[in-house]
């Protein structure tokens, strides 16, 4: 190593001096590199519920939706709208729902954990239970979908997208878009559950 020395440096304290300065930044990028692995990343979890609405319907879509996440509280039994969680459905009566959790068809995706759709202008609220009076009139499809514990994937809540359009229009029964929806169900569970 000494004879490469004289070749790119001309004495040994301006080596000494580069070699130091290599060592450093190795130990920042190395820093840098874990302390990004051990950090998690923020998600704000409204704003993915809106890009979930976006990208599957586009922009000049998004006043025909509605989304929310219901947490399920294990004192009283009954899956609750998180008012936090929800997505244009201000001045709705059920902006602040909750259900037992035997009811709604909430209640059967949290129960069953897994995907269920309904389509409201063959089904009837009343068939799961749920007095029509109390839910926005103008809904003609609606899915849920369990939101699952990271580790146990046992339900803890549903997301829930419903629309005033049909079911033809916004293809809650169509594979492609349940799984997009179970994604972005999976994405939010872990931030949700820290925040809950």
């Amino acid at each position: 190593m000494i004879v490469i020395i004289p070749f790119f440096f001309d004495n040994i304290g301006l080596f000494l001096k580069f070699v130091l300065l290599v060592v450093v930044a190795a130990l920042n990028i190395c820093i840098v590199y874990f302390d990004i692995r051990s950090t998690p990343l923020a998600l704000d979890v409204r704003e993915l519920l809106r890009l979930m609405l976006d990208s599957l319907y586009g922009r000049e879509y998004l006043g025909h939706f509605r989304t929310n996440i219901m947490l399920f509280d294990e004192k009283k039994k009954e899956l609750a709208i998180v008012d936090k969680y929800s997505i244009n459905m201000e001045g709705h009566p059920d902006r602040f729902i909750s259900f037992d959790q035997h009811t709604g068809l909430c209640g059967k995706a949290f129960r069953d954990n897994t995907t269920h759709s309904e389509d409201f202008r063959i089904h009837k609220h009343e068939e799961y239970n749920v007095d029509p009076g109390k839910v926005w009139n103008e809904m003609m499809s609606l899915v849920c979908v369990p939101i699952r514990h990271p580790e146990t994937h046992k339900s803890v809540g549903v997301l829930n997208v419903d629309s005033d359009l049909s079911i033809d229009k916004t293809r809650f029964n169509e594979p492609k878009v349940v799984i997009a929806i179970n994604e972005y169900a999976h994405l939010i569970s872990r931030p949700v559950l820290e925040e809950a």
